[in-house]
């Protein structure tokens, strides 16, 4: 029962992994153990996509997660995994093609995918030593490699797969025996009582075979009816929430009850846009509590100074943020919500938290907890020291941080995945709607980490006493179509993740009214420039002075030409982005090894290794 942790990355010792058979539910995290050899987590409910953190395990030897629930695409992260010999995704509801990299698995000698969703062909496979190979029960198409054709033909069946010697057989289930065949074969059953009472009776007349098989029919019909009538019954739930309410700092427990239809296990992240009204709450995660901490608001109030000037770190326009310091000497960040939030009702109020409580991924700050009360509502958030990436492009020699090419990519490498997190793996998906470069902090390896996930309904709920548009993005990083017509979508937040790329490219903040009137505007001064790489040399951050590879300068422009196109029909779903920076950080990282020098090559050196190529 229960999740997988968090910090599984910290089992560095740690050289196999076995939790099969259990009942682990929720995804499977982003942190995993970094030298393991054996992971094995097979017959449990484990729901969401496979990580992309599984490229860094490059000991893995052996990874078995069938018999769960994961979905989405397997993603094209095999192509540091080459010591791969053993790997079984069957029984889950996987979609998409084949990832490309399975051609880089050439030790891979068992190979399970059936009873999934995949499409496309299997050519991929065709250059592997695979002795063991099953992707039955699939939706693939085309022929089957030749050397693939030696396998047995039961690891194909179920599929539209061509063989040389012609269409493999369906799997259809074979034809019912006759009439006569059945009535032979009840007739030679030994022990038959009417045989025992006549011998010259062999068995049963045809019209008492009929009515037993009819009124067995009628029994069994009758028995799933009921069975699904009880099933369906609507049943009381119970939602305990512990809540401290007074300012004097007692802790009362609120109990929400109220009448939902009993439904399957959840098998992904549900219920981060409530419903407004209560009647029609209907959503599947209903019956979870809020796993997440409660806060007395005295405690709050001592480790921040009671909210004093100097413990102030961020300020936005429905929130401030403190650094809060508990008695234990653990410290956090809280947001402190403006008046407006607190015309939410406490039903709205609990349901995001909730929403919020079950967003988990290495690239999204944590939430810990909250404190809600008469006069005051407040989330609270773990600390990240680093500050945030607009204070780090942005704040002069102040900050004193220097961020390289490699960095940079690394960065929006990690805000791209916290996005595609929410976008794709995430069900319903889960809009940001206020991306932007101040809501990334990083660590102090400059891992990035994205904040204000999940918070959109609380603006929604207090919008009324809101201008339009305040909290629904910010100047600079809002997309085309909501400043037209106040229409946002996921890829509202890709435009926005442009938009920060073009930081980190030129180091510009997105609307600079010092700068002359033609380039105040950075997406209109810089989106023309991204295609001619004469231009890209003269708008890149000078404070890399030149130290960047040039193909790799060009690859991340195109990126962001992609992203910051006017219509978002035109502009990738962040999956795309992700897997097009992961090849970009790959291959920066293979020219730094080569290089030796852990900035990269400088722009000149580049250009000369480009035209050997």
């Amino acid at each position: 029962m229960g999740a997988l942790g968090y910090a599984l990355d910290k089992l560095t010792a740690l050289m196999i992994l076995d939790l099969s058979n259990n009942q682990i539910k929720g995804d499977i995290p982003f942190q995993l153990p970094p030298n393991v050899q054996k992971m094995l987590l097979a017959n449990n409910q484990l729901v969401g996509a496979l990580p992309y953190s599984l490229t860094y395990m490059s000991n893995l030897v052996n990874l078995n997660v069938s018999h769960n629930k994961l979905s989405g695409n397997i993603p094209d992260i095999f192509h540091e995994v080459v010591t791969l010999t053993t790997l079984d995704l069957s029984q889950n509801n996987l979609t998409g093609t084949l990832p490309s990299s399975f051609a880089a698995l050439k030790r891979l000698s068992s190979l399970h995918l059936q009873n999934n969703h995949l499409v496309g062909t299997i050519d991929t496979l065709a250059d592997l030593p695979l002795k063991d190979l099953d992707v039955s029960s699939n939706n693939f198409t085309g022929n089957i490699p030749p050397k693939l054709s030696l396998l047995p033909s039961s690891g194909y069946l179920g599929n539209n797969l061509n063989m040389s010697t012609g269409k493999l057989p369906s799997m259809a289930p074979s034809p019912a025996p006759s009439d006569s065949k059945l009535t032979k074969s009840i007739d030679a059953l030994p022990g038959d009582p009417s045989r025992n009472a006549n011998e010259s009776n062999r068995g049963l007349k045809v019209g008492h075979i009929a009515g037993i098989v009819a009124a067995s029919i009628i029994i069994i019909v009758l028995i799933i009816t009921a069975i699904f009538f009880f099933a369906w019954k609507p049943k009381e739930m119970n939602i305990e929430i512990k809540d401290g309410y007074s300012s004097q700092g007692d802790s009362r427990e609120t109990s929400a009850k109220w009448k939902h239809k009993a439904v399957p296990d959840i098998t992904t992240i549900r219920h981060l846009i409530p419903t407004v009204e209560k009647s029609r709450s209907t959503d599947k995660s209903s019956n979870s509590s809020i796993s997440a901490s409660v806060f007395d608001v005295m405690e709050l109030q001592a480790a921040t100074n009671n909210f004093s000037q100097e413990k102030l770190i961020g300020e936005g326009t429905s929130a401030r943020v403190y650094k809060a310091t508990l008695k234990n000497g653990k410290i956090l960040a809280v947001k402190k919500l403006d008046s407006s939030i607190q015309t939410v009702h406490d039903k709205d109020f609990f349901d995001v938290m909730m929403g919020i409580s079950r967003l988990r991924h290495a690239n999204i700050v944590e939430f810990v907890g909250y404190s809600t009360g008469i006069g005051h509502r407040m989330l609270v958030y773990e600390y990240i020291s680093n500050g945030t990436l607009h204070e780090a492009l942005h704040s002069g020699e102040d900050k004193n941080i220097k961020l390289s090419w490699n960095t940079r990519i690394k960065i929006a490498l990690g805000a791209a995945r916290a996005l595609e997190y929410l976008h794709e793996i995430c069900e319903p998906m889960v809009v940001h709607r206020n991306f932007k470069s101040s809501n990334i902090l990083l660590e102090d390896d400059f891992t990035p980490r994205l904040s204000d996930c999940g918070l959109l309904p609380l603006t929604y709920f207090g919008s009324q006493c809101q201008l339009p548009g305040q909290h629904m993005g910010s100047f600079g990083y809002s997309a085309p179509e909501f400043a037209m017509s106040g229409a946002f979508s996921a890829k509202s937040d890709v435009y926005s993740f442009g938009v920060v790329m073009l930081e980190l490219l030129t180091g510009r903040k997105p609307l600079d009214s010092s700068r002359p009137r033609t380039e105040q505007s950075l997406v209109r001064w810089a989106a023309p420039q991204l295609n001619d790489i004469d231009a890209l040399f003269r708008i890149v951050d000078p404070s890399l002075k030149g130290i960047y590879p040039a193909k790799s300068l060009a690859r991340f422009a195109d990126i962001i030409a992609l992203c910051v196109q006017p219509d978002p029909e035109f502009r990738p779903p962040m999956s795309e982005v992700v897997q097009s920076l992961v090849r970009l950080l790959q291959r920066a990282s293979i020219i730094r090894r080569r290089s030796g020098d852990e900035l990269g090559f400088s722009q000149r050196v580049i250009e000369r290794q480009d035209l050997g190529e």
